[in-house]
Order: C-alpha cells, then structure tokens, then sequence
C-alpha cells in the first residue's frame, strides 16, 4: 500500500507517520474554538501527549488509514482524512475528516474526499463507504452533496457534542456508483 496519494497538482495526502503530532496538536490548539462545534475530540487534545498517543494508536490499528492532508509546495500540514471504522464482514467503512479553518472553503476537503473515495474502492476493495454529519456542520455536509454522496437519512441524536445531542445526516456510496 502506498504512503501518499497524490489528489492534484497542489494537494497530496500522505499516510499518518511519527512525527506529524506538532502539527496536529499545534493546529487544534491555534484553532480550537473554531474546529470545537464540529469535533468532539478538541477538548481531550490538552497537549502534545495527547496528538502522540493518536498517532502511535492510528499507526498500530491496521483497520484505520488515517492521512494527513498537505501542500504540494511546502509540506504544510492542512488536515486529517480517514478511516474511522471498518467492517470486514460487510466490506463497509467509515470516513471522517477535518481541515484547519486556515484552508477552507478552498475546496481541499472536496478533492481530498474524492480522492480517499478512489483509494478504499480501487485499492483497499470496499464496497461501501459511509459518512456521518452532525446536521449542524453545514460546510461538511456541502462538501458530501458537492461529490452525490447519497442521503440515506438522520439518525437521531447521534453525535454528541460537548453535552449536546444532534441528528446525523447519513451519506454513502457504494463501489458500483463510484464506477
């Protein structure tokens, strides 16, 4: 399997490796307020600790292959693209993400979607590949109708979010759509 995929001339995503802690941790902490509507996981990243044991826990899980999201032109480090979960039996996965807000609304989080779509369906083989939106992310759920994902539907009070429930809109696709 490779480590970096290419998704145009100015975006590539490169397979999580030790080292990419700092930046991660010094992206949630520059922009926590602004990532923490979304992201239930802003206030458990304290440190730089705690960037180090997602890492060494993404690395050592073989079912999830968790990129970062990086400029051509300088290596900058933009985000996080990934699978979350898989089911081996059913040949279905879950991708989740998140950009820094210094590069949205540039259409990176588009074209890196588009591309990790491409990588579970041509090289790791799964069938379906589902994303959960809290109904309250409306640039994430822009970025699921930009690419036809399909709405399947809410679940309700899915995502809880700094002792808030919200509803879940329920977007796949599936490998004979993707062809």
């Amino acid at each position: 399997m490779t480590n970096c995929l290419s998704v145009n001339d100015t975006i590539y995503l490169r397979q999580l490796i030790e080292g990419d802690e700092q930046e991660i941790f010094n992206t949630i902490n520059q922009y926590r307020n602004e990532l923490k509507p979304f992201l239930s996981f802003v206030d458990f990243v304290k440190d730089l600790s705690d960037s180090e044991r997602f890492v060494k826990e993404t690395m050592r899980n073989y079912q999830q292959k968790v990129f970062s999201i990086r400029l051509n032109k300088n290596n900058e480090f933009c985000g996080l693209i990934g699978i979350q979960s898989s089911d081996f039996n059913n040949s279905c996965c879950e991708v989740g993400y998140w950009l820094s807000p210094k590069f949205q609304h540039q259409g990176i989080m588009t074209q890196s979607l588009r591309k990790m779509i491409s990588f579970i369906f041509t090289e790791l083989h799964f069938h379906r590949i589902e994303l959960k939106v809290a109904v309250t992310n409306q640039p994430s759920l822009r970025v699921c109708e930009r690419l036809h994902l399909i709405k399947e539907g809410i679940q309700r009070e899915r995502v809880l979010l700094y002792g808030t429930y919200y509803d879940a809109q329920i977007f796949s696709i599936l490998q004979t759509e993707y062809n």
